[in-house]
């Protein structure tokens, strides 16, 4: 029985608890990764709430709780799709970039391979000395070994030999006038020479890692994300051929592929590194020893990786390349550097 004076219209209404609980759910579709989850029943919930309000033959409350229901949840559909193909977006970049940085290294391989295919099967020296050069330079003022192979590494360059099926497909995109800018050195100077000044500023893409922090194509000298791997030890440059933490490169050793007792498809050629980045004209630069009291080794800020999350591109002297995931055990990278059996 109604109060006097007080008619059913306007008494006030009961509320709409779809149009409360839309609501609530769209309050909760402005929480992060709950966006779409939240957002597309709290927009259905306050479309269809909002239709049972304006049908209904007694009043019903909670009008403006379904338009808002609506808005939010219409904006988590839209926050959430959009942070969906930015992730997607930034994933496929992080993706492209580790797989252009492989192919560096593979190239890096072939030159590699072309090189021995005319050196009776000897990788280049550590640091580069031109044959018939008078006196010795020491050791931080040497060009590199990634000097050396700029001929091996153009695409004009005429194999002697059949290759590997996995670097014969990088043969067809190899990069032009690598062997002009190798006659351009004054090999027999020092590499920050200033005859050489030309030269050690041109940048090599091939030799920068495109997910690099370090990454610049106009630094002056032009740099390098890459580096040779010259043993078990800080000292292991200037390793002679027969001390067994001695990797593939040296200073001055020159190895040959039946010197590697573990087999090519299991001794480390080189790795990318954030660490210490410098030009790639530089011996001193493109020629790592490992310290085995740094751990973790791979990563931001650490002596190798740091360009790829989760680890690091590896180069072996076959020339395939393998991810190395960044939370193996140290032990396993280091058994992958000296050239004989060796457990530090």
């Amino acid at each position: 029985m109604s109060t006097q004076g007080e008619t059913p219209e306007s008494r006030p209404g009961s509320l709409s608890w779809g149009a409360l609980f839309g609501f609530l759910l769209g309050v909760l579709a402005i929480v992060p990764l709950l966006h779409v989850i939240t957002g597309l029943p709290a927009l259905i919930l306050g479309f269809f709430s909002l239709r049972q309000i304006n049908s209904s033959p007694t009043p019903l409350r909670g009008r403006r709780l379904a338009i808002a229901a609506m808005i939010l949840g219409l904006g988590g559909v839209i926050v959430g799709i959009v942070s969906f193909l930015s992730l997607l977006v930034v994933r496929g970049t992080v993706e492209s970039q580790r797989t252009v940085c492989a192919n560096n290294l593979r190239q890096i391989a072939l030159g590699s391979l072309f090189y021995q295919q005319e050196h009776a099967g000897r990788y280049p020296r550590g640091s580069h000395r031109p044959e018939g050069a008078l006196g010795e330079l020491p050791e931080e003022k040497r060009l590199s070994w990634l000097m050396t192979l700029l001929p091996y590494l153009d695409h004009d360059y005429k194999s002697k030999g059949q290759l590997p099926e996995e670097l014969a497909a990088m043969r067809q995109v190899g990069p032009r006038g690598l062997a002009e800018l190798y006659r351009r050195f004054d090999q027999a100077q020092p590499w920050d020479a200033d005859v050489n000044a030309g030269a050690i500023n041109t940048t090599v893409r091939l030799f920068l890692c495109p997910a690099s922090p370090h990454f610049d194509p106009v630094h002056h000298p032009a740099l390098t994300s890459y580096a040779g791997m010259a043993g078990l030890g800080l000292e292991a440059p200037f390793f002679p051929l027969n001390n067994p933490a001695a990797g593939l490169f040296g200073y001055d050793r020159v190895v040959s592929q039946n010197e590697l007792v573990r087999g090519t498809s299991y001794t480390l050629m080189a790795t990318e590194t954030t660490s210490d980045n410098g030009a790639w004209a530089a011996a001193q630069v493109t020629l790592r020893g490992v310290d085995i009291t740094q751990t973790p080794l791979l990563g931001e800020g650490r002596p190798f990786g740091g360009c790829h999350p989760g680890g690091a591109n590896l180069l072996f002297a076959d020339g395939h390349v393998t991810f190395f995931n960044a939370g193996a055990q140290p032990e396993r990278f280091y058994l992958l550097i000296p050239l004989k059996e060796y457990h530090p």
